[in-house]
């Protein structure tokens, strides 16, 4: 077999990697979106901190959720309205390898596990922000989540309005003020949110 007779195979594996599906099965479509591969779940460990974000549309929230996929309810008609006008977020945070919570995590004493927990609740969303062409975007909102599903984690839901983005690539940044790891950038590519599958609906 010539190397020629290999290019046209070649050049498909290519084309679907680079394009990815256009459609998955329901029970296949969250594994995807959560595929750190796929570039909407990112993982960044500084020093004994790790953040895991997830971008999430409309489907992955209510997915999530336990609601239908496929339900179109005027409830869920409008919150996916809703939703259409933002950019959402799902931030895990973890210390020393999941085995600690960043509440205690190297903490003295009551007194500041209280202010860090004041601190995550109540000012976290001062200091998370999108990036793009130095232009910086606060949350609308920045919620402490308590269902993680994650050992240990400390989790937010955050919405951005996207009206204030451009049609570009972006970056999460979280301004740690805690742990002393700096500024933790998480590079967003628009082309990668724009491939993500259609959820078939086929029986």
């Amino acid at each position: 077999m010539k190397a020629t007779d290999l290019l046209p195979g070649i050049f498909a594996a290519l084309f679907f990697v680079s394009c990815g599906p256009k459609s998955l099965p329901a029970a296949e479509w969250i594994p995807w979106m959560e595929n750190e591969a796929n570039h909407l779940r990112q993982t960044k460990t500084e020093g004994e901190v790790t953040y895991i974000l997830q971008y999430k549309n409309m489907d992955y929230v209510l997915a999530k959720k336990g609601r239908g996929l496929f339900d179109e309810t005027e409830d869920i008609g409008r919150i996916r309205e809703d939703a259409g006008r933002s950019l959402l977020f799902d931030l895990f945070i973890t210390c020393d390898n999941g085995k600690a919570g960043p509440l205690q995590h190297r903490t003295a004493d009551s007194r500041e596990i209280n202010d860090r927990y004041t601190y995550y609740h109540f000012r976290f969303g001062n200091d998370v922000y999108l990036e793009q062409d130095s232009v910086h975007i606060k949350p609308t909102y920045c919620i402490a989540d308590k269902g993680s599903g994650l050992n240990n984690a400390l989790a937010f839901s955050i919405g951005f309005d996207r009206s204030r983005l451009g049609e570009g690539d972006f970056r999460f940044v979280v301004n740690d003020t805690q742990f002393g790891t700096g500024k933790v950038k998480f590079l967003f590519k628009n082309k990668y949110i724009q491939r993500i599958p259609a959820i078939k609906t086929d029986a």
